[in-house]
């Protein structure tokens, strides 16, 4: 199976950004997300939590794979890439918190993430939560 490349996909996630004194604000990065097989600059709205096999099923390039023998005409998407991404903002209230800090859970077992065009982390275990400082 080829590299998934992702943005950032999983359960749950948070943009945390930490103060001295404990107290935290949480900007929520589910909503807003958008999918492409990489190389390619056909971007769809994405749900995340989610999956690339149940984007493409929602927008009928890929069949039901409950149906008769659609299993075998689904397993192609798991040999590309894909990628996802999302544009957020942070407002000049929360920049000026000590830490900024991105928790994945759930990402793609093989997953690349970016920010701002930096690769931040790379994931190897779905499995396994994770989280980035960013600032």
């Amino acid at each position: 199976m080829k590299k998934v490349m992702m943005m950032i996909l999983g359960a749950l996630f948070c943009f945390s950004m930490e103060a001295q004194k404990a107290s935290e604000v949480y900007l929520p990065l589910n909503d807003g997300w958008q999918f492409t097989q990489t190389g390619k600059n056909d971007w769809r709205d994405a749900e995340v939590p989610g999956s690339v096999q149940r984007d493409l099923i929602r927008y009928k390039v890929l069949p039901d794979p409950y149906y008769g023998t659609n299993e075998k005409e689904v397993q192609w998407p798991e040999k590309e890439d894909w990628d996802f991404k999302k544009t957020f903002s942070v407002t000049a209230e929360q920049l000026k918190y000590d830490d900024a800090v991105i928790f994945f859970e759930g990402l793609d077992t093989h997953a690349d993430v970016f920010l701002n065009g930096s690769r931040i982390f790379q994931s190897a275990n779905m499995f396994v939560g994770h989280k980035v400082s960013v600032k």
